[in-house]
């Protein structure tokens, strides 16, 4: 899950990376809250503040909630790749098999250049 972030009112939002993120439920408690402080002071928020919501909950266990901010996400920006790779971790948590798997084949179809979709993806049919 590689969120990104690009839209709110004023600031620009860093998206959440491999070196930046949270180290325990504390923290993502605390970016969470962030985030949704920040959707609440922007428009409207854009795919990627979405995904940041979602990883954060993803992370924190509620993946019914990270599911919907995901689709959210999508909703927003249909070819935010990242969203679609999200949701398909929450679908296969959920163990909706072939939804997860529409979701890692529409991640490929945007952003063909990403080995943890197609891994995940492998993985997924691996297990099927």
């Amino acid at each position: 899950m590689r969120p990104r972030r690009s839209e709110p009112s004023t600031a620009a939002h860093t998206p959440l990376t491999r070196d930046c993120r949270p180290a325990g439920d504390a923290e993502w408690a605390r970016a969470l809250a962030d985030f949704q402080h920040a959707a609440a002071l922007g428009n409207r928020p854009d795919a990627n503040l979405l995904n940041d919501m979602g990883v954060c909950r993803y992370e924190l266990g509620d993946v019914e909630e990270a599911l919907h901010d995901f689709t959210a996400a999508i909703e927003r920006n249909g070819s935010h790749a990242p969203s679609f790779s999200n949701r398909a971790n929450c679908h296969k948590g959920l163990q909706k098999w072939a939804e997860a798997e529409a979701d890692y084949s529409r991640a490929i179809e945007i952003d063909d250049a990403n080995p943890k979709a197609f891994l995940s993806r492998a993985r997924l049919r691996e297990a099927m």
